[in-house]
């Protein structure tokens, strides 16, 4: 990839990808790429890291299925010298007990980041489509709001699971994976920066991570032809997804491949996929929260996460929300969060013709305190003059509105033209 092509690329990567970027480990010669690549994320997104945190004083610590089922953050002992049982997982996030058993009042957070503002340029809008099972026709009437627990400030990094749910974690992978191959060797727990290896082969390593995220980090990397288009971009995604994604889940896992393109009319395309329910919520949080994710560098695959922030949030209650066209006649009374430079914009404001798509989402970078739902709108955006123009490219923005009512808003958000 050009230097100049970094910022394109990387404003087309989820929130959570990018978070989970910016807890990349130092790792053996054969991972030097991904060093480079954690150092270039550092610095488009202008991220200071605490390189050695306290770990404050040693105490007994309770079993891995208690601390694992109870977020426990009481201090690790030394690590085990040999796996212990499979821990249990949460399968949903535990629930805040209200004292006077009213929601809390929810702020609306207008930090994206100190990156590019969020837009993207496609020929269809079906190539940013990364498979969200929300439609208009779900009748919702509540969506479940989260307090994020790994919650960090603009200058941080996340810090929740203690070593001990990490090894955990990463144990856990590391042993289903083994009895699939039938193959690799338990060489202990080591320490890493926020982080821990539960298992180690001249494979693979498994790296639990503080968010709840498993790292599965590919010594011997496969070879993978990058996509050239959104159609091969989904036959990838389906051969992966089939291949490692039995090493996270015995769940059925859909496969999702999105992306947009640069200045240069170069496509770069997103692999990953998430578990498939017939519950229609469980399927939206399961799209938001748990999710599988492919790092292809250079023509190879270097690493695969399967993140789940079911273990790193708080469910806070059940919020009436709105309605998608209440939330077209908020936007177009400005009521909205964006990134977007008020000078991108084809008008003064958002116009009825400039909506081209709405969904329904969460925003879940670690840097939202809150965990709530959004209408997040793509908006025609003003043609730019480069390359993208002559290929006939068209530019979006996105733009949120909050989906919980207002009444249970500290504020409504009222778009003066800035952001952050």
């Amino acid at each position: 990839m050009k230097p100049e092509d970094l910022f394109d690329a990387i404003t087309e990567v989820k929130e959570e990808y990018i978070d989970e970027a910016q807890q990349m480990p130092e790792k053996r010669s054969p991972w030097k790429k991904w060093g480079v690549l954690a150092a270039c994320l550092c610095a488009v997104l202008g991220v200071g890291f605490l390189l050695f945190p306290s770990q404050g004083p040693e105490e007994p610590a309770p079993t891995e299925q208690q601390m694992l089922a109870t977020g426990s953050n009481t201090a690790p002992t030394e690590p085990s010298e040999e796996p212990t049982a499979q821990p249990e997982l949460p399968t949903e996030p535990p629930v805040a007990v209200s004292i006077d058993g009213e929601l809390p009042k929810l702020e609306v957070s207008n930090y994206f980041g100190a990156m590019g503002y969020e837009g993207y340029s496609v020929y269809d809008l079906e190539e940013k489509d990364s498979g969200n099972p929300w439609t208009e026709e779900m009748q919702l009437e509540t969506m479940p709001v989260y307090q994020n627990l790994a919650y960090t400030d603009r200058a941080g990094t996340p810090d929740y699971l203690t070593a001990h749910q990490m090894s955990a974690l990463a144990q856990q992978a590391g042993r289903r994976i083994i009895e699939l191959q039938d193959s690799g060797k338990y060489d202990g727990i080591s320490e890493d920066y926020r982080s821990y290896y539960g298992v180690i082969t001249e494979d693979f390593a498994i790296q639990g991570q503080t968010t709840g995220a498993i790292r599965l980090n590919l010594y011997k990397e496969k070879s993978v032809k990058e996509p050239d288009s959104l159609e091969e971009a989904q036959t990838l995604a389906a051969q992966l997804t089939e291949e490692y994604g039995i090493f996270f889940t015995d769940e059925t896992l859909l496969p999702q491949a999105w992306g947009s393109y640069d200045i240069y009319g170069e496509g770069h395309w997103q692999i990953g996929a998430y578990p498939a329910s017939d519950d229609p919520l469980q399927s939206i949080l399961n799209y938001n929260f748990r999710s599988l994710h492919f790092y292809i560098i250079e023509g190879s695959l270097s690493a695969v996460v399967f993140s789940n922030r079911f273990l790193s949030m708080q469910k806070l209650g059940d919020y009436p929300v709105i309605t998608a066209d209440e939330a077209r006649k908020l936007l177009l009374n400005g009521n909205f969060i964006t990134s977007v430079p008020k000078e991108e914009l084809r008008a003064d404001t958002v116009r009825e013709e400039d909506i081209a798509a709405v969904e329904l989402v969460y925003r879940t970078g670690n840097v939202e305190q809150i965990f709530m739902p959004y209408y997040r709108f793509s908006i025609r955006l003003r043609d730019r003059e480069d390359e993208r123009s002559e290929l006939g490219l068209k530019n979006y923005g996105a733009f949120y509105v909050p989906a919980v009512e207002s009444e249970y808003l500290t504020e409504m958000p009222v778009w003066d033209g800035t952001f952050n």
